[in-house]
């Protein structure tokens, strides 16, 4: 079993009605960047990402849920590379 040497939360970061299969293009665009920029917050502000300001830059670039999906991809394998619970 893996040993998690740092906790991050990230879940209360997103939009609990945000469900992209039941909204209109034009509020996913709004919705997003929204999301995204509020995890880049927490990553730069996170000891446990103090190497990862790269991935903060990606999020901050998120327009698109293609694009959130691989920086998120990105993210996941940084932490358990790094050994870092994303809750």
């Amino acid at each position: 079993m893996a040993q998690w040497l740092s906790r991050v939360k990230l879940k209360h970061l997103l939009n609990d009605d945000y469900d992209p299969d039941d909204c209109d293009p034009e509020s996913e665009l709004e919705e997003i960047p929204l999301i995204a920029r509020r995890i880049a917050h927490v990553i730069r502000n996170s000891s446990a990402f103090f190497a990862a300001g790269y991935l903060a830059t990606a999020f901050e670039q998120c327009q698109t849920e293609a694009q959130l999906n691989r920086v998120l991809a990105s993210m996941y394998d940084f932490a358990d590379k790094h050994r870092i619970w994303i809750e």
